[in-house]
């Protein structure tokens, strides 16, 4: 312990680094919305739910009538927009499978949103609303959500617009184009470890490091590393 007391305390952490006991908390990732999404490139499609204070991601299936959702980035799919004439449709794979996201007229003059291998719809991006959009039915749709609900579905775009745009982030939200990076994490030092499965770690500065001298390690001197 002299390496790193007395006049070495102020080594600790630049020469000495000390191994601890700690906790580890799960990976997450921060969902970065994409301005200007780009044809055959890997998103996720995302949406925040103040009122359930969820991240809500795209998961690939259907929950009903509607779009199930996850909030377990690494369980959402990629999605990709694919140029068609006149603006995108919305793909990914299920499995081997290419599906696409589709709004579509399923009765007269009404919407609704369906997973198919032959969709009708058509996305532009609107730069106003910042939101893709789909004409159908008569009127314009969007994908999001509303109130307390966690799947996606079809909602006209007079629900965000005019009057109503100060209800975006409150009851009505929207699906963006996100790509996901890892959130800077840290394990945290136990300062009375108890009986449990916790990890045992070292910070490590640099990969290629001598340490000589008098160590030991299970009552023998350690080799120099």
């Amino acid at each position: 312990t002299s390496y790193i007391s007395g006049d070495n305390a102020s080594k600790v952490g630049v020469s000495q680094f000390v191994a601890k006991f700690a906790t580890l908390v799960p990976a997450t990732y921060v969902p970065e919305k994409v301005e200007t999404p780009a044809a055959d490139t890997a998103y996720k499609f995302t949406l925040y739910q103040t009122n359930l204070k969820q991240q809500l991601y795209f998961a690939g299936y259907m929950s009903g009538n509607y779009f199930a959702t996850t909030d377990k980035a690494d369980k959402a799919v990629d999605v990709k927009l694919e140029a068609v004439e006149g603006g995108f449709r919305i793909s990914f794979m299920d499995g081997e499978t290419k599906k696409y996201i589709d709004i579509y007229e399923y009765t007269s003059g009404k919407a609704g949103v369906r997973i198919t291998e032959t969709p009708t719809a058509v996305f532009t991006y609107d730069a106003t609303l910042k939101v893709f959009t789909a004409a159908v039915a008569g009127d314009t749709y969007y994908l999001g959500t509303y109130n307390n609900f966690n799947t996606i579905s079809a909602s006209k775009t007079s629900y965000i617009s005019g009057d109503n745009a100060s209800k975006v982030g409150v009851s009505q939200f929207v699906c963006e184009m996100v790509t996901l990076k890892l959130a800077e994490i840290a394990p945290v030092a136990a300062e009375t470890p108890a009986a449990a499965i916790i990890s045992f770690c070292m910070p490590f500065l640099f990969r290629k490091r001598k340490f000589c001298g008098n160590r030991f390690h299970n009552g023998k001197e350690a080799p120099c590393l």
